[in-house]
């Protein structure tokens, strides 16, 4: 797995790391063993890169990685996380009391004695698109109830930029099927969209959720594909500013 130098920290992290909001919920249920194999198959991937945030299933991401970590202590893994982003946590103010109380909450999730404060510019958000970029949703995919899919398309529970990127559905499952035709031979659209992502100016880490070992393994392996050539990165660009640009630049 590459490794970049995360900003001014003097500390790398693999291009490649994960994302873990799936393991508070939101995209159903996970059980302790699965997320702990997930983990496993990350790390064993060369991922050195966790990012979670205290509003993740109310601390449960946060103390799920936590235990993890105590269970394997030689795991070297950067966790960063969020704090302040709940919604009563964001009723309540940004207050230097506020915010040590919202710390002191992660620090005891993670398990640790001190978090470092580290600014670190995230964008984009929800790299592939709540699983619209892997190419495997059409039309009629019907989502369990409690999966933010089903009940967030539109914004209903919280940012609708955090379901599906923000872009219709229906439009979004065309807009993956075009995108897919332009995927390299040897790689899946999911691989090919973290590709175009880790070749771009600035990025030191894209931060993929997973479900299973296997998707885990598959998004770390995006690092082994060679860079998209300027053709297709063009193609990516005229799919874009067609299919997409449209329904979310007004929003943000």
């Amino acid at each position: 797995m590459r490794q970049r130098a995360l900003g001014r920290t003097g500390r790398e992290v693999s291009v490649v790391g994960l994302g873990t909001w799936q393991l508070g919920g939101g995209w159903g249920d996970v059980r302790e063993e699965d997320a702990f194999a997930l983990l496993d198959a990350s790390v064993a991937a060369g991922v050195t890169f966790f990012d979670t945030a205290d509003e993740y299933g109310d601390g449960r991401s946060e103390r799920l990685i936590g235990g993890y970590l105590r269970d394997r202590p030689d795991a070297d893994v950067f966790v960063a996380t969020k704090t302040g982003r709940r919604a009563e946590q964001r009723a309540a103010g940004y207050t230097l009391e506020n915010f040590r109380a919202w710390t002191d909450r992660s620090r005891a999730n993670l398990g640790v004695d001190t978090l470092d404060l580290v600014q670190l510019h995230c964008p984009p958000r929800v790299p592939l698109a709540s699983g619209l970029l892997s190419g495997k949703y059409t039309k009629d995919t019907v989502f369990r109830q409690d999966d933010h899919r089903a009940y967030n398309r539109h914004g209903e529970a919280f940012d609708r930029g955090e379901t599906f990127a923000g872009v219709d559905f229906e439009s979004g499952v065309e807009a993956a099927a075009e995108f897919g035709a332009l995927t390299p031979r040897g790689a899946t659209p999911a691989q090919t969209a973290l590709r175009w992502i880790i070749q771009q100016p600035g990025v030191t880490t894209v931060i993929p959720g997973a479900r299973s070992p296997e998707q885990a393994r598959a998004n770390a392996s995006a690092t082994a594909l060679p860079p998209l050539p300027p053709a297709t990165l063009k193609a990516i660009r005229a799919l874009y500013d067609h299919r997409i640009r449209p329904q979310v630049h007004h929003h943000w």
